[in-house]
């Protein structure tokens, strides 16, 4: 969360996102279209199948939040969720 490709109203608090399996976050970048990247604080701990992030205060724009994981097993996954935030 939020959603891939959707349009929002007001700034998310949190990115949430969901594996099948546990899972350590190991990268997370926030960027602005048109903008900088920003790396966003990796949260401490064991591997969880849902991982809640805090996000930094969010201006009206589109958006994309790059990320990647290692699996209990070692695999390397990774993704992306684009949004826009609208005014």
């Amino acid at each position: 969360m939020p959603a891939d490709g959707s349009v929002l109203r007001s700034a998310p608090a949190e990115l949430v996102l969901h594996f099948s399996e546990p899972a350590q976050l190991t990268a997370l970048v926030i960027e602005k279209e048109g903008g900088a990247s920003q790396k966003l604080a990796l949260p401490a701990g064991k591997p969880q199948a849902q991982i809640t992030v805090p996000l930094p205060a969010l201006s009206p724009a589109r958006y994309v939040v790059s990320w990647r994981v290692m699996s209990a097993d070692g695999h390397v996954m990774h993704g992306q969720v684009h949004f826009t935030l609208a005014q």
